[in-house]
């Protein structure tokens, strides 16, 4: 069994308010991607990344990203699509050949740079185990369904829904099977959860940590600061 991991890092990070994408501002003196690649660089359990990013970036970041940075596990830099999907399907085309079927592909945000270590772990044996999982948040706020006037039109229990991370984790070919569902269907999810959903394939939820934080608006990066000041990343 191998595992590989695809970072999509394709986004442009428009509600940044930067000129440049979120992915390759400064972060603690490295370039945000940077921290996210290295945790899984770090990682026994790794044996390869797929790198997704904009066409016109590619070169740049092989260049400014990778070299220098001892990120080796990256294997190669695919480049991105119109929508996340598109870019990890892009990624999904070039491990074809080379993965397989007993292989475990984990897809994580490359605005997420705070996963711990025990997390990949977790990911990976439950996707061994159950052949697909995702690393989630039990919501434990109130939760009210809003209307496009901003009044609000019900209230929602909050005892069975949770928020979403990365990784996502899932058997080759089980990812390979939802992703061609989804082309031949023309269909969009928000996640690749949602796509083994369709299936159906059952997935199993693992508890995540807060501060796996995905950094998409300016004042995240004033958390992930924080958060490296206060030594809690593993």
């Amino acid at each position: 069994m191998g595992v590989k991991v695809i970072i999509p890092a394709a986004g442009s990070g428009k509600r940044m308010g930067e000129d440049k994408p979120k992915q390759y501002i400064s972060l603690a003196g490295l370039p945000l991607l940077v921290h996210t690649i290295s945790t899984f660089e770090k990682s026994a359990l790794v044996d390869e990344i797929v790198l997704v990013v904009r066409k016109d970036e590619v070169a740049w970041v092989k260049e400014n990203i990778l070299e220098g940075n001892s990120l080796r596990k990256v294997k190669k830099v695919v480049e991105g699509g119109k929508e996340r999907q598109d870019s990890v399907a892009s990624a999904i085309k070039w491990l074809w050949d080379t993965t397989g079927e007993n292989d475990i592909v984990m897809v994580h945000d490359g605005a997420r740079p705070f996963l711990p270590q025990n997390k990949i772990h977790e990911c990976i044996h439950e996707a061994q185990k159950s052949g697909a999982c995702v690393l989630g948040l039990k919501v434990t706020e109130t939760l009210k369904m809003v209307d496009g006037e901003g009044m609000i039109s019900s209230t929602l229990s909050s005892g069975d829904i949770w928020v979403a991370q990365t990784p996502q984790a899932f058997k080759w070919p089980l990812l390979k099977e939802a992703y061609l569902r989804a082309r031949e269907d023309r269909f969009y999810g928000t996640d690749e959860a949602s796509l083994v959903e369709r299936l159906p394939h059952p997935i199993r939820i693992i508890p995540g940590v807060f501060w796996n934080i995905k950094i998409t608006f300016p004042e995240d990066f004033q958390l992930a600061e924080q958060i490296i000041k206060m030594g809690i990343v593993s």
